[in-house]
């Protein structure tokens, strides 16, 4: 599981919400029994309870794919629902998949988006076949809504698919593939604020490379290049992809880790940039690494002064004689 932005959760929520307030406007301009009002009332009060309970969830589910899976499924379902109280299957209740093709393109990708074309043509053919009313030629007009679905659907999840694209290039650094700082930023203030909701604390640490320049000075900037990307990729190797890891800028790294075992994570991290060859080195220059480390709120209240402190303690073990981890 990928390290998730909140922005993840929030676009699915959000989405919902237009289904919500979409739905509930079909429902108000319809003209139909007070007894499907009654029933109706019901499905957009389930609704509403279910993006609630999507609010409280946390944001890594969101990638999950099962649970992206069933949001939508059940969107389709209740949104089905509706169309089948209404008993009118030319109403505007169709354009509701649209919305739910849209939290799928967003929640997944072109699968998802299609998967839920799919799973709303199934439904809305089936409740077509249960029509009371014998097949005339008008019915041919609610058979061809149908591949139209599927065109939304790929139109959709082509442009999510663009948005997503350009929004991984805009946060990420080229040279390691990690995340790039200004993102890191953005998504520290997030994780300070869940960190004060869930009364739980977490570590910002900050790793400095040790002789890396002199290697960098002695074998070329290509060669370095090449070493800072194999050990950046050793990083994220031990941090694992559900961490927020981040390129600081030149050959600093900054990582923010909520475990219980945080410490020994630190040390494997370590161990890993030393055991990390050079891809050339006749002078035996290898690169070791030296650890800041801050906790949050205990050592600091706000992301700038958590960045601080983690500095003052990377300057401590670079006092200390560098290869080493410092703690404030």
């Amino acid at each position: 599981m990928a390290f998730v932005s909140l922005e993840d959760k929030k676009t699915v929520i959000r989405l919902r919400w237009l289904e919500i307030i979409a739905t509930s406007y079909l429902m108000i301009s319809a003209q139909s029994t007070p007894l499907f009002f009654q029933k109706f009332n019901v499905l957009i009060f389930i609704f509403i309870l279910s993006n609630i309970f999507l609010y409280f969830s946390p944001a890594a589910v969101f990638k999950l794919p099962i649970f992206n899976t069933s949001i939508f499924v059940a969107d389709i379902a209740i949104i089905s629902l509706g169309i089948y109280l209404s008993q009118n299957f030319a109403n505007e209740f169709f354009l509701i998949y649209f919305l739910v093709i849209a939290v799928a393109a967003a929640g997944q990708n072109i699968k998802g988006s299609i998967s839920a074309a799919i799973i709303a043509s199934l439904f809305y053919l089936f409740m077509l076949s249960k029509k009371s009313e014998p097949f005339n030629l008008y019915d041919i007009n609610l058979y061809i809504k149908i591949p139209f679905l599927f065109t939304v659907s790929l139109f959709v999840s082509y442009l999510s698919q663009k948005v997503k694209t350009e929004h991984s290039l805009a946060i990420t650094d080229r040279l390691t593939g990690l995340h790039n700082y200004g993102y890191f930023q953005e998504q520290l203030d997030e994780e300070i604020k869940s960190s004060k909701e869930d009364k739980r604390e977490f570590a910002l640490v900050m790793l400095d490379l040790d002789n890396f320049k002199k290697y960098n000075d002695t074998y070329g900037h290509l060669q370095g290049n090449i070493y800072l990307k194999n050990i950046a990729n050793s990083i994220k190797e031990v941090v694992g992809p559900d961490k927020l890891l981040a390129r600081y800028g030149g050959d600093e790294f900054v990582v923010l880790l909520s475990d219980d075992n945080t410490g020994k994570l630190i040390e494997r991290i370590k161990i890993s940039v030393d055991n990390t060859e050079p891809p050339e080195s006749t002078e035996k220059i290898k690169a070791t690494v030296s650890v800041g480390v801050a906790i949050f709120p205990k050592d600091a209240k706000t992301g700038d002064e958590l960045f601080d402190k983690a500095d003052q303690a990377l300057y401590r073990a670079k006092n200390a004689g560098k290869n080493r981890i410092a703690y404030l």
